[in-house]
């Protein structure tokens, strides 16, 4: 089966008018730069401005604020390592996917859609029941043969696909997880956001090459000039494997973190 969901948040140009002033709060020994950083971060936070927002030009902020574009320039390098603002070279300055917490409740939990600086407009799975080989039994410490539920997912932004995925588990497993295995929507909510907090540790596995020099092989990504490659088995708090969860990603369109933080335990018995 297919399934594809959509995103909520609108791409637009934000007005002028509605940016606050820069003020002085703290004392006015707080740098400029540090003010429009702090402005910005909490007008992400407190939801006023989405993933894929267009934000007005350095020249017409520094104007706005009667301050210099320099000053501007150097907010947004720092707001963009920090993850709140992408620019591409030559093109506008945006907020980040990775910026709002609203994306991951409206599409993925995965940490890495949520690293992603695009914005993820659609999620699209495709669902089947496969036989496992040896490779796949031996990382989930099932019997060659055994029946396993796989999902194949592709995030998609604007025009391209950002990255794709592969979910792999027990059957078995995934029906004692979802509520009804045979509802499309059920396991598009547990292979997305629900498999994750399940996870009590996971082993991680990251290489990267030229998508180029991958000529013939099947990629879910033929835009991207560097795939991010990522194998990744989740354990459960005893240790025992739940997935195996392969990623490719579009180098340019990622910042990862090396560290899983680790979310509320869940045993499965």
């Amino acid at each position: 089966m297919k399934i594809s969901g959509v995103m909520n948040s609108t791409c637009h140009r934000i007005d002028l008018s509605l940016i606050p002033q820069l003020n002085a709060e703290g004392g006015d020994d707080i740098p400029a730069y540090v003010r429009i950083c702090d402005l910005f971060i909490r007008l992400v936070q407190d939801g006023t401005l989405h993933p894929g927002y267009v934000l007005p030009g350095e020249n017409a902020l520094a104007d706005y604020w009667n301050i210099s574009r320099a000053t501007v320039r150097r907010a947004f390098r720092l707001l963009e390592e920090d993850g709140y603002v992408v620019k591409r070279q030559g093109a506008e300055t945006r907020i980040a996917n990775r910026g709002s917490s609203e994306t991951a409740s409206n599409a993925c939990s995965s940490n890495i859609c949520m690293a992603c600086e695009e914005v993820i407009r659609t999620v699209e799975m495709e669902y089947r029941i496969e036989k496992c080989g040896s490779f796949l039994a031996k990382k989930l410490g099932i019997i060659p043969g055994s029946d396993i539920a796989a999902c194949y997912l592709v995030y998609r932004g604007e025009t391209a696909a950002l990255g794709s995925s592969s979910v792999l588990m027990p059957r078995k497993l995934l029906e004692a997880c979802v509520n009804d295995p045979d509802s499309e929507e059920d396991v598009r909510e547990f292979m997305t956001k629900d498999i994750y907090p399940l996870a009590f540790s996971s082993r991680n596995e990251l290489q990267a090459y030229s998508a180029k020099a991958q000529s013939g092989s099947a990629l879910e990504i033929p835009d991207a000039d560097v795939v991010i490659s990522i194998q990744e088995i989740l354990y459960d708090v005893n240790g025992r494997p739940l997935a195996f969860i392969k990623y490719q990603l579009d180098a340019s369109c990622y910042r990862l973190s090396l560290t899983r933080k680790t979310r509320h335990l869940v045993e499965i018995v």
